[in-house]
């Protein structure tokens, strides 16, 4: 997919199904993250790069706790640029590319088209357990007697 159909699919998903995404999308950068030191990154660039996975990281994050609370985040529209603007300032557009295609290419969306039907939820519990009695209180651990300690072979001999 292009840059604007990857966009407008996104656009076009439901707010669990934009959360996921945005899981995997955040998932894919940590395994960028961790190629950086491989990719012979180092020094101020190291430390660049580490520096825009976080600011990725911070934003997506957030928009994902946004959808859930269905508050305070930006729209998805201004994200999504936001997203591009800041890989742009660190010099992982490619990295964020390469995560965003993954992230729509998983089989997930697939399933998703058809979700399981729903089963009733089971009753819940409701009720305060019982006090524990005193004999209950700890395990066979609180039980044992102190161990002993054993001096260190390697250390001289205390005084």
């Amino acid at each position: 997919m292009t840059g604007d159909e990857l966009r407008n699919w996104y656009m076009s998903l439901t707010n669990s199904s934009k959360q996921i995404f945005l899981a995997f999308v955040s998932h894919d950068l940590t395994i960028h993250g961790r190629a950086f030191t491989l990719d012979s990154l180092s020094g101020e660039q190291l430390h660049r790069a580490f520096n825009g996975v976080n600011e990725l990281q911070h934003q997506i994050s957030g928009h994902i706790a946004g959808i859930g609370l269905d508050r305070d985040r930006y729209p998805d529209d201004v994200l999504w640029q936001i997203l591009l603007e800041k890989a742009g300032a660190y010099g992982l557009v490619n990295h964020l590319n390469s995560s965003l295609e993954r992230a729509s290419s998983s089989k997930v969306w697939e399933r998703l088209k058809y979700p399981p039907i729903a089963l009733p939820s089971m009753p819940r519990n409701t009720t305060a357990p019982a006090p524990r009695k005193a004999e209950h209180q700890c395990g066979p651990a609180c039980l044992r007697a102190p161990v002993k300690s054993h001096p260190n072979p390697s250390l001289p001999p205390r005084a």
